[in-house]
């Protein structure tokens, strides 16, 4: 069997716009889940850097307290914010 021009035109067609519909859920996807997943994520990142710092703030303050060593030091831990 032999397709005619017409038939190839109509699969492209076809094929264009279930490509088309593909690519709009991929979009919705990004923006509905992917995104959002990726603040909470991030979120998720800030709270554990955050206790991280406290901790090592304890830890060198204690350290400090039992050895008698004064000498500064700077650390600086910043926090992440995310807003959804």
């Amino acid at each position: 069997m032999r397709i005619t021009a017409n038939q190839k035109q109509e699969i492209a067609n076809a094929t264009l716009v279930k490509l088309d519909a593909l690519a709009n859920r991929r979009q919705v996807w990004q923006r509905d889940f992917f995104d959002k997943s990726n603040k909470g994520l991030y979120a998720l990142l800030s709270e554990c850097l955050g206790m991280y710092c406290v901790f090592q703030a304890s830890v060198t303050t204690h350290f400090r307290q039992m050895t008698g060593h004064f000498r500064v030091s700077v650390t600086t831990c910043f926090r992440i914010s995310v807003t959804a």
